[in-house]
């Protein structure tokens, strides 16, 4: 048996078959099966409703995500003109699941401990708007950065892009974040159908099982600790191995017996926990002394819960492979809905505007009155922010970006950014080039050409008080903002985000 070109290992085979029984062969006809495609909604810019009115294409809706659609994997769609525009994302239909069923709401604060890429982060970050805070965070500053770009794509505001391992910023937000996602580091093994490359890393290593078990273990000791009382956390895998799924969860209801996991989607096609898959004696090898004691005293109500997990299985979804566990610290009541008070932000002004005079004289000049509260605006050596407004200390934390980038003093000038371009609309800027998605403008101006447009193409908007001939220009598709540019006469130099220009 292959997957692409990669053998599946016979040791894989044999777990598959003990765990799935009857439904094996099933299981095994779902490799020749079609691969799935997704994309999900970006409801901070757009409804679901209006998205499906303008876009060009068929699509089909994932049954567990409101916002999530099937495509013909034949499509494109990074290169599509609305995916620059940051209305939706890319992301495989299973993976949906975990942002969906985390109950995130305006004002929470939350962690998403192993965010990159950020097909879950961007979810959280439209449900908690532009009021609470998103701390995204992965251990890899490679992966970090390809995360801030997708969260800035968004228009995700109340955000900080971190770069730490899980201890560190145990040591700082212990019973801080009313919700946690921890999307962990697995074998993969949900991933076989749609990625020979996760199959032959699994093939490669000793013992793929034992070693994400052990990883996980860590990040939950580490990470779970941060979770207020009545708070909400999200564990999810893509790997099928009870060793990475039910055991780490009976791990942490063991370790850690304050936390009760809660029933699951009733979606049709999923399926439930199976702790009897578990091995005993290995899941009790790893526990604490005292572990073992909540273990021997309360395995009834441990395996009970283990069966609110949900599973979901390629060859009854139209999906891959995904395990999702939602539990609370604490009694779960209606409270735990509810977002906790946010904290006082670590800085505060009464002023206005900025200690930037550029940055200033840019904003009434091209910012719509009343966009942006000035006690949020920070600046440091030039770099110009639009913090969160419930801003925790982050002093210390290896920070790749708090807040939206605004922009920064160049030359005694200010330039502003492309993540201020992707958090505006069209309405907020004084001068906007609205181009229609067919126009080959468009593809020009992603590419970092520059383009041309004639005077009546800029509708200058109503707060203007003087207009100018030599301007910043938002760049749009259909409404929806792109980037800027720089109009003087009838030319508009390109000032789109060198990193994010399409390539071909």
């Amino acid at each position: 048996m292959k997957t692409g070109t990669v053998p599946l290992s016979e040791l894989f085979l044999s777990r598959m078959q003990e765990l799935l029984g009857e439904e094996y062969p099933a299981y095994l006809q779902s490799f020749d099966a079609p691969r799935w495609n997704g994309l999900r909604v970006n409801n901070s810019k757009i409804s679901t409703e209006e998205f499906l009115r303008i876009f060009p294409y068929e699509l089909k809706p994932v049954p567990w995500c409101p916002n999530g659609f099937y495509y013909d994997g034949e499509l494109r769609l990074s290169k599509d003109p609305y995916y620059h525009a940051g209305l939706f994302y890319l992301q495989e239909p299973s993976a949906m699941i975990s942002a969906a069923t985390l109950p995130v709401s305006k004002g929470c604060k939350v962690l998403d401990i192993c965010a990159a890429p950020g097909g879950k982060s961007t979810e959280l970050g439209v449900k908690i708007q532009d009021s609470g805070f998103l701390c995204s965070n992965d251990i890899s500053s490679s992966r970090a950065r390809a995360l801030l770009k997708n969260l800035e794509l968004f228009g995700t505001g109340c955000l900080a892009v971190v770069s730490e391992a899980p201890y560190v910023l145990k040591n700082r937000f212990t019973d801080y974040f009313d919700r946690i996602l921890i999307d962990a580091p697995c074998s993969g093994e949900g991933m076989f159908r749609k990625d020979p490359d996760v199959c032959k890393a699994w093939n490669e290593k000793e013992d793929a099982n034992a070693l994400f078990s052990k990883l996980q273990r860590e990040i939950l000791d580490q990470t779970v600790p941060m979770l207020a009382y009545g708070g909400l956390l999200l564990y999810s895998t893509c790997t099928f191995a009870p060793e990475e799924n039910e055991e780490s969860m009976a791990y942490l209801l063991c370790e850690h017996p304050e936390f009760h996991i809660l029933p699951g989607m009733d979606t049709p096609g999923f399926g439930h926990g199976i702790p009897e898959k578990m091995n005993e004696e290995r899941l009790i090898s790893r526990l604490s002394e005292e572990g073992k004691k909540v273990y021997e005293e309360q395995k009834e109500r441990i395996f009970t819960e283990l069966k609110n997990c949900r599973r979901l299985w390629p060859h009854h979804i139209d999906g891959e492979g995904h395990f999702v566990t939602l539990l609370v610290r604490g009694e779960y009541s209606e409270d735990s809905l509810r977002p906790s008070a946010p904290s006082p932000r670590a800085f505060r002004s009464s002023a206005a505007e900025c200690s930037e005079p550029l940055f200033n004289e840019f904003a009434r000049e091209y910012l719509a009155p009343g966009f942006l509260d000035g006690s949020r605006i920070r600046v440091k050596n030039g770099y110009v922010t639009y913090a969160p407004d419930a801003l925790p200390d982050l002093t210390g934390l290896r920070l790749l970006r708090d807040g939206v980038f605004l922009g920064n003093v160049e030359k005694n000038r200010f330039e502003p950014a492309q993540a201020l371009a992707l958090y505006l609309k069209k309405e907020q800027f004084a001068y906007v080039l609205d181009l229609s998605r067919d126009d080959e403008r468009v593809i020009r101006y992603l590419k970092g050409e520059t383009v041309f447009a004639e005077e009546d193409e800029i509708t200058v908007a109503d707060f203007v008080k003087k207009k100018k001939d030599s301007v910043f220009v938002l760049v749009c598709v259909d409404d929806y903002p792109l980037g800027f540019a720089k109009k003087k006469n009838n030319t508009l130099k390109n000032k789109y985000h060198p990193g994010w220009r399409m390539t071909s």
